[in-house]
């Protein structure tokens, strides 16, 4: 007979340094699969989502040379824009369906426009 023996190594979270937070949103069934599937291999979600971006990050280069610029970095700078009547409702209806807020829908419209990137988010 066989037995699997698995060492767990315990330490002290209330001492340990906070790490850095990565977080999702996501449907409560979305979740609940994640969290039978992190179950199914022994993991807690966390250690599953850890090792999904090891993977991730692991198969997938990073472009070197790319550092944070100015234009990654949240901005402080506002712009007030007059909308056309009729022009917020369809703004609004435009984000709802993206799941966006209609302020961060306008702003990936126009980076998309400005930067000659791909459009903002498709409607799933």
């Amino acid at each position: 007979m066989s037995v699997n023996v698995r060492q767990v190594e315990v330490f002290d979270v209330a001492g340990a340094p906070r790490q850095p937070l990565v977080a999702a949103r996501t449907s409560p069934e979305r979740k609940a699969k994640f969290a039978a599937l992190a179950a199914s291999r022994g993991m807690s979600e966390s250690a599953l989502l850890t090792l999904l971006m090891d993977t991730v990050l692991e198969e997938n280069s990073v472009v070197a040379g790319v550092d944070s610029s100015d234009e990654d970095r949240p901005s402080s700078e506002r712009v007030s824009l007059r909308l056309r009547q009729g022009d917020r409702r369809r703004v609004i209806a435009r984000a709802a369906a993206r799941d966006m807020k209609p302020a961060s829908y306008l702003v990936a419209l126009i980076r998309a426009h400005v930067r000659h990137e791909a459009h903002v988010p498709a409607v799933d």
